[in-house]
């Protein structure tokens, strides 16, 4: 699986997806420690900073031109996607900011991780056909068993009351 020898490798994929989630997870550090600013502040750096690469990946010259013939055949539906993936990034990055205030930067970054893996995964088989493999099935899985299994250790940890939510949580009443 990991052999040097296979030709169509994407190794720059793996590579910058490692990156990726290097600085992701400073994000959630740097939001947990970001107490007391208002998260539509954070997200409006953010969205700056990601338009800005969204404009200067392409005119660098990086990655190769992308047809324009889309949005010569179907502006109106070009512009729809455009404001649809527009508003899901908003609505992301805010909730984004806004979660990874609100609790630990191990809970959010797992959290969020897991939440984007099932929901990519959803839209694998229901946009694309393709269902996931059974390997990729157990990790998702396994992502989820992580999920829950700090959400039990912080409810365990937390101080008397018991913290809201975990009660139901240990199964007692309430």
């Amino acid at each position: 699986i990991f052999t040097a020898s296979a030709p169509n490798t994407p190794w720059l994929g793996y590579g910058l997806s490692l990156l990726g989630g290097a600085v992701s997870g400073s994000l959630f550090i740097a939001a947990r420690k970001s107490q007391g600013i208002d998260p539509l502040l954070m997200t409006a750096s953010v969205m700056l900073q990601e338009g800005i690469l969204a404009w200067a990946i392409p005119l660098s010259g990086v990655m190769p031109e992308q047809p324009w013939e889309f949005w010569r055949r179907s502006p109106l539906e070009g512009a729809g996607i455009l404001v649809g993936f527009s508003a899901l990034i908003l609505f992301g990055s805010v909730t984004l900011s806004a979660g990874s205030q609100l609790c630990p930067a191990v809970a959010s970054s797992t959290i969020y991780t897991s939440v984007s893996m099932s929901c990519s995964y959803v839209g694998q088989v229901a946009l694309g056909g393709a269902a996931p493999e059974a390997g990729t099935l157990i990790g998702a899985a396994l992502m989820l068993v992580a999920v829950a299994l700090m959400a039990l250790a912080r409810c365990r940890d937390a101080p008397q009351p018991v913290a809201e939510g975990c009660e139901e949580a240990k199964g007692g009443s309430g």
